[in-house]
């Protein structure tokens, strides 16, 4: 081996903008834009892959945040701790050019992080 490791497969969960959108006129057009020499109608899989890498950084933000408050102190819960970083992200979403099916997906992956976190023994 070269010491370069291949990134991990994209999962199925991760959303992919859809191409579409309509232009007005008589005759059918197509929305693509030019990437190089050829036309691409929505994201290249080079964006997918940058959006998904940003994604898994935000999530394991998301589970060392909360980590980190749950060992400063005991109280809240933990699913309340957890309600109340989701909701704070979900309105930060946004403003950080995350669509609403990243932000789910986010949170859905910071759960399943937390619990392999859980299951592991990792405090």
């Amino acid at each position: 081996m070269n010491g370069i490791s291949k990134p991990p497969e994209i999962p199925p969960s991760f959303p992919r903008p859809a191409p579409g959108g309509a232009v007005p006129g008589v005759q059918p057009k197509l929305l693509v834009r030019r990437d190089g020499a050829s036309f691409v109608a929505g994201p290249t899989e080079q964006e997918v892959r940058d959006r998904y890498d940003m994604c898994e950084d935000l999530a394991h933000q998301l589970v060392a945040y909360l980590v980190r408050k749950r060992a400063e102190s005991p109280e809240p819960s933990t699913p309340q701790l957890h309600d109340k970083v989701t909701q704070a992200f979900r309105k930060k979403a946004f403003g950080w050019g995350l669509s609403p099916a990243e932000t789910e997906w986010v949170l859905d992956r910071t759960a399943a992080l937390v619990l392999l976190e859980a299951a592991s023994g990792k405090k």
